[in-house]
């Protein structure tokens, strides 16, 4: 197009000085149109130097993940409304001051400091045991999104060996 060397044409070029250099035409502006300066722009400003993954088919009708997002969203509530309050952040802070390192990675000998308050038993399937001290753990953000997840999910009798593990009375 006219380029004879890499230092004539940065890519930026075209937004430089009142004279501009090219393809060997001297035009008065980078910004004329009548001379045809976006002819000689870089080849990304076509729009044709990265190939784009092509949209996900999806059959009429049916929900993006997006939507399927904002829908569980919706369903799980506001913080506020699951009962994570002004008084709760308060409780937990004073909490995690009294246990300053977690709880789950103490029961494999190593030392990672809490950074939230987790309900042993979950508040949303046991009733009664949100405002219950006694079963609080301070927690790291990965033990309590990795091994407490995992364990919530094989069910009642392996939280239940969990609070043996920690010295705690299981839920009865």
């Amino acid at each position: 197009m006219g380029v004879r060397f890499r230092s004539e044409w940065p890519y930026f070029r075209y937004m430089l000085g009142p004279v501009v250099r090219l393809g060997g035409a001297k035009h008065s502006s980078p910004w004329n149109w009548k001379r045809g300066w976006w002819r000689h722009r870089p080849r990304f400003f076509l729009g044709d130097a990265m190939p784009t993954m092509p949209k996900r088919l999806r059959p009429a009708g049916t929900r993006s993940q997006a939507q399927a997002r904002k829908e569980a969203d919706d369903r799980r509530g506001s913080a506020a409304s699951r009962g994570y309050t002004s008084r709760w952040s308060k409780a937990a802070a004073t909490f995690r001051r009294g246990h300053p390192l977690c709880e789950y990675c103490s029961l494999e000998d190593r030392v990672e400091p809490s950074t939230l308050v987790d309900h042993l038993y979950p508040h949303r399937t046991y009733d009664g045991v949100f405002w219950r001290v006694e079963w609080w753990v301070a927690s790291c953000a990965s033990c309590h999104s990795g091994m407490k997840q995992a364990v919530e999910a094989a069910g009642k009798a392996a939280i239940d060996a969990l609070a043996r593990r920690l010295g705690r009375e299981p839920l009865t």
